[in-house]
């Protein structure tokens, strides 16, 4: 819980336009260390850390620009990282896949005896 305190604050902190511009990006990089940080030892990312990472790493790079060393503001970075984290295995996929048919609306009106309009 002081991780996602510390996280939420620095992430005012580099949303803060009256700060200067590195500064900002120094608070950005807390907020995502403190992001990275709170899923614990050997658990995987959740959907909440891999979104707040993706809004933050974008709005830096669109406000404060993707000059800079740190990969994290480096757009094909960003893109490369992004494509790891929806990657899903054949089977993985098809499994999500067959569980999103089975769930969606004109299915259960079907399988409800309801019509579909």
């Amino acid at each position: 819980m002081q991780l996602e305190s510390v996280r939420v604050v620095a992430q005012q902190h580099a949303y803060d336009s009256d700060q200067p511009r590195e500064a900002r990006r120094h608070w950005a990089e807390l907020s995502l260390l403190a992001n990275r940080r709170m899923r614990g030892a050997g658990a995987g990312r959740s959907a909440r850390e891999i979104h707040q990472e993706f809004v933050l790493r974008t709005w830096v790079m669109e406000h404060l620009g993707s000059e800079g060393e740190n990969p994290d503001w480096i757009p094909e970075a960003l893109g490369d990282d992004t494509l790891a984290a929806l990657a899903f295995s054949p089977s993985d996929a098809a499994a999500l896949a067959s569980n999103r048919r089975a769930s969606s609306p004109s299915n259960r009106s079907a399988s409800c005896g309801g019509t579909r309009t």
